[in-house]
Parts: structure tokens; sequence; C-alpha cells
């Protein structure tokens, strides 16, 4: 046998274990396929806008005095006058709750800034807090309240916050919502390419965008916006299917 015979035999034997090999990968890549081994992975949102149905908002009513008596007593005057305030602008006293008096000891600097042991007055603070349904009605308490003032009281409040009660149960459907919108998605990636969408194989939730109703605001740990009475609320979900 020459060189020639040789290695035309050699030649048809690698052809041959080429097609062989070839007919495995593609025999075993069509029976991926028909088992369902093939996956793929999409991410699916729900959107919805929401109004604050409940308002939270809370102040602090401040005196001082050189006596602890007097501060306490100007104190009592002015919790009154806040009270009567509240009752007069229509506010369920229900609806409001104080804190007790926290109270605080001044005491004299020498000549050199340090504190002395001789008291110069006292600070008595009581914080009070509103939470209703009534959302007009306390944001408006909350833009006026600072009139106090013209009457002697010393007074601080801060910003509402405006919340959504129900935000526990409508997250649920905002997620079934989202689980919805990924299989859209993913039957629209596959459509042509002769497979379909078979049983998911994982889920994960991604976190909770509440926002102004008009913001873009995101954020990998989720935001929860307070400020404002419109929101926008939007659900993630991150799923992988497999392909049949």
């Amino acid at each position: 046998m020459n060189y020639r015979s040789l290695y035309m035999i050699s030649a048809q034997i690698l052809l041959a274990l080429s097609f062989i090999i070839c007919t495995v990968i593609v025999t075993n890549t069509l029976k991926m396929l028909k088992f369902g081994r093939g996956t793929i992975q999409v991410k699916g949102c729900a959107e919805k806008e929401i109004h604050s149905d409940f308002i939270k908002m809370n102040g602090t009513i401040c005196t001082s005095a050189i006596a602890l008596l007097d501060a306490y007593l100007k104190l009592e005057k002015d919790r009154d006058i806040l009270k009567n305030y509240l009752n007069d602008q229509g506010v369920n006293p229900g609806e409001v709750t104080y804190r007790p008096i926290t109270t605080s000891t001044i005491y004299k600097l020498d000549s050199k800034g340090r504190p002395t042991n001789n008291i110069e007055h006292y600070v008595l603070n009581q914080t009070f807090y509103i939470s209703s349904k009534n959302i007009p009605l306390i944001s408006s308490v909350g833009e006026n309240i600072t009139t106090l003032l013209k009457e002697g009281l010393e007074i601080m409040s801060s910003s509402p916050e405006y919340l959504y009660m129900s935000i526990d149960s409508l997250k649920i459907t905002m997620l079934a919502e989202a689980s919805h919108d990924a299989h859209l998605r993913a039957e629209a990636l596959v459509s042509n390419s002769g497979s379909v969408v078979g049983p998911m194989l994982a889920c994960k939730q991604g976190v909770f965008q509440i926002t102004d109703a008009h913001s873009t605001a995101v954020s990998d740990y989720g935001e929860y916006d307070t400020s404002s009475i419109d929101k926008r609320i939007k659900a993630v979900v991150t799923v992988e299917y497999e392909i049949i």
C-alpha cells in the first residue's frame, strides 16, 4: 500500500468520524429542546397610580422659664391654646395624641464658656401627633399651624406624611401583574423561534418603587415617597422559564 492510498483511507475515516460527531451534537441539541432543557430569563413590571388615603403630621410646643413650675404652667396654657385651635379647625380630638413632656435644665456658663452648677432656666417640650384620613383638612392645618406664633406659642411642625394604607394588599396584586407581564415578554421573545414558553422555573421579586406620580427616581433599595399625595407604584420581578 502506497502513501497516497493510506492518506485517502485516513481522510475517509476522519470524514466519517466528523459526520458521526456532528450527528450526535445535533441529536443532543434536539433532545435538549424537546425535553425542555433550554431556558429564558425575563423581567416583568407593573405600574399603577395611587392616591394617598391617610395623613400624619407632628409638631412640638416649647416653653422656658427660670422656675420649673412656671415653665410647666406656661406649657399647659400653650397646649390648651393648641387644642382650641385644632378643635376650631375641625380636627377630631381622637386623632391627636400628646407625648410625655421632656425637661431640659440649662446651666449658666462661666467666663470661659464652661457650664457651672447654677441653673439659668428650664426648657420644656411636648410633641403632638395627628393621624387622620381627612387629608385636605390636616394638610391645611399643617400649612397654617405656625400662625399660633402670633399668640405667643413657640411651636414647630413637620411636613405632613401622605400614606396609602392598603399598600400591602396592592403589592400582591402588583406582583401578579408583573409576573403576567414577564410571561408576555417571554412569549414575544420566542415567538419566531419555533419554541414555546414552558413552566416557570424560578421567580425573584425586585424592590418596590413608590414615588411621586411625576418622578423618575429609582433606587436599588426601593423608594417610598411620603411627601406627595399622588404617587406611582412600580413592581418588578425576574422570571426564568423553560423553553420547550
